[in-house]
């Protein structure tokens, strides 16, 4: 039977805590996907399941894009690993798109509003990686109902 320290050295070491992995690509990957929301909260909570335990290491993943930011469950914000968006997405993809028609149909955005602005954005990021701001202002001039 584990002791309650048994339990929390295991916990720890399942988090990565006391074993981290060598870049935070590796660690959010090991956990598959980490709470998000919080930037520098997330950002420390990567750091610190890396070897290096450096903030800036985060941040040059998710800069390179390595590492993403999205809402694949929940329509909570995650960090993920970007080569796993994709799968996710397919498999949450669908639940999340109904469980939110009525909240665009309120906001007026049709179908066509949305394929419009997902054309928009690819067209945006296909020169590279945009800012929040880069691609608010890549559907305001792009996007007209």
């Amino acid at each position: 039977m584990s002791t309650l320290d048994d339990v929390a050295r295991m916990r720890l070491i399942s988090q990565r805590l006391i074993q981290p992995l060598n870049t935070p690509t590796d660690a959010v990957r090991h956990m598959t996907c980490t709470q998000g929301q919080d930037l520098p909260g997330s950002t420390s909570s990567i750091a610190l399941r890396t070897a290096s335990r450096s903030l800036a290491q985060v941040r040059d993943a998710y800069d390179s894009g390595s590492i993403v930011r999205s809402w694949p469950m929940r329509g909570t914000l995650f960090a993920v690993a970007a080569e796993d968006l994709g799968w996710m997405l397919q498999l949450t993809g669908a639940k999340i798109i109904r469980s939110t028609s009525r909240r665009r149909a309120q906001l007026g955005l049709s179908d066509a509003h949305l394929e419009l602005a997902e054309q928009v954005a690819r067209d945006a990021l296909s020169v590279g990686p945009l800012t929040r701001t880069e691609l608010m202002r890549a559907w305001a001039e792009g996007v007209t109902p």
